[in-house]
């Protein structure tokens, strides 16, 4: 898989080759594997530790894939360490990854600096996907943890819709808004006037929305 990220092709099966005498080659001893060095003599360091993959003595091979990851990350320029769970997984299962997990959260460079990118043109950014593609953990762990990083400025907040979404973004809203300057005093008693406007004002939304349904 290495070599053909770096060539472009497969190391013995190419297009138009006979398929059988190329299995028969990868398979005997005798014949050797093409030495991506050979091709990509720019590569420096990483050309042989492809190569070292693809040795058909064991011996001589990579033992296995740790040694592989160290060897990578050994040459890797400003590489980023990612920081395990206590149980030593990088993967978050089921779960979303958070903010928290950002130092492991990889393979979505690409699709965090279009949002971000995005973001700095357009007043409002919506990620629309399928159910458990990975939108909550690119947000949370790519997007927000990149807009800190970057020295702008950008507050975060993370807000569950609920039933009534603009009185849930309110709130917070509302929170951010009186917990500067104003009187302690001040501040305890506007968001819960502004919380009382709030739910009246969702009450006959929910009630319209409710007599629309066949």
């Amino acid at each position: 898989m290495l070599y053909q990220m770096v060539t472009g092709a497969h190391p013995v099966i190419r297009d138009g080759a006979n398929l059988q005498r190329a299995l028969l080659d990868i398979a005997s001893l005798e014949v050797a594997m093409p030495s991506v060095e050979a091709r990509r003599s720019d590569l420096g360091p990483l050309a042989g530790i492809i190569d070292r993959c693809l040795l058909k003595d064991r011996e001589h091979r990579t033992r296995d894939a740790h040694v592989l990851v160290e060897e990578l990350e050994a040459i890797a320029v400003d590489r980023r360490v990612a920081v395990l769970r206590d149980d030593g997984n990088p993967f978050a299962g089921l779960a979303s990854f958070q903010e928290t997990d950002a130092d492991r959260f990889y393979g979505r460079s690409r699709e965090i600096g279009a949002v971000l990118a995005r973001l700095r043109s357009c007043p409002l950014v919506a990620l629309a996907a399928p159910s458990g593609v990975g939108k909550s953990s690119l947000v949370r762990a790519g997007v927000i943890p990149s807009l800190k990083r970057s020295g702008e400025g950008w507050d975060t907040f993370v807000v569950r819709p609920g039933r009534s979404p603009l009185a849930s973004l309110c709130s917070i809203l509302l929170d951010l808004s009186t917990s500067s300057t104003a009187p302690i005093r001040r501040r305890r008693r506007r968001p819960r006037r502004a919380r009382r406007r709030l739910a009246r004002s969702a009450r006959p939304a929910r009630r319209r929305a409710a007599g629309a349904r066949p």
